[in-house]
């Protein structure tokens, strides 16, 4: 059935089967409601994909971002390590936890304890540097970074 026209005057298919006998194909599929549809189903289904894509990719870099932000903090870590083993560990042990009896004669405390969590970071740095009781000061022995990845590394014994 051929009932409407466009508008330069030419009549409308108004059927898929009669869009595959015109001249004009691509300027009347807007025309045929059955492949209108196919064609907005087709571009749905094209932008979901794109979407997918997307999310998974979004999804790729959030994970490597997380990789490299927890590599960054394991290798503060690690390098606090080194200058806690070679300085701190005899009095405050590997673990945090000092032998009983250096921790009765000189009167060092777990890293758990709750008077050393309450410590801030700047505070125990301040601690390293200056000293505290029978604890010897280690400003200009160690340099700032060393001192600084040392308390790190104890405080991650009381978490």
């Amino acid at each position: 059935m051929r009932d409407k026209f466009d508008e330069t005057g030419d009549e409308i298919p108004a059927l898929g089967v009669e869009l595959a006998e015109s001249s004009n194909l691509g300027h009347r599929l807007h025309y045929g409601r059955a492949i209108g549809w196919q064609l907005e189903a087709g571009r749905q289904k094209k932008e979901r994909a794109r979407s997918n894509t997307m999310s998974k990719t979004i999804r790729n870099y959030a994970a490597l971002a997380a990789v490299i932000v927890m590599t960054g903090a394991l290798g503060f870590a690690q390098a606090g390590e080194a200058t806690y083993k070679a300085k701190c560990q005899s009095c405050h042990g590997a673990d945090g936890n000092p032998n009983p009896g250096i921790a009765k004669m000189m009167g060092v405390k777990p890293a758990s304890d709750a008077t050393v969590k309450a410590h801030s970071e700047d505070e125990m740095i301040a601690i390293t540097n200056n000293g505290k009781n029978k604890m010897p000061a280690f400003k200009g022995k160690l340099s700032d970074d060393e001192i600084k990845n040392s308390v790190a590394y104890f405080r991650s014994f009381a978490k």
